[in-house]
């Protein structure tokens, strides 16, 4: 997977973009990254200033992720908590179970 590149680094190349000096894709080779890349950063960047429809804004992107992230821990919170309930609480028996399996 490639190294991902810091915000800052994309804001500037979606900057240059906007301003339309250049062709998207030499701005993109200029660069050292792949014309659908920044074209994909041009499309974030056009949906999370409202200027396009059709997707998450990062905002609500990294909501959905953290919420999600939290949904899966406390999954698995619930099935390891009645795991270990199970192991951690010994059975009781009756004088019956004890004479049954003598």
């Amino acid at each position: 997977m490639p190294r991902a590149h810091p915000p800052e680094f994309r804001r500037w190349a979606v900057e240059l973009a906007h301003s339309k000096e250049q062709p998207v894709s030499q701005i993109a080779v200029d660069l050292g990254i792949s014309d659908s890349c920044l074209r994909g950063w041009l499309k974030q960047a056009d949906i999370d200033e409202g200027r396009r429809s059709g997707g998450l804004a990062t905002a609500e992107r990294d909501e959905l992720v953290k919420l999600r992230r939290e949904l899966r821990v406390r999954r698995w919170r619930s099935r390891s908590g009645s795991v270990l309930q199970h192991i951690s609480q010994p059975k009781i028996f009756s004088q019956n179970e004890i004479h049954l399996h003598r």
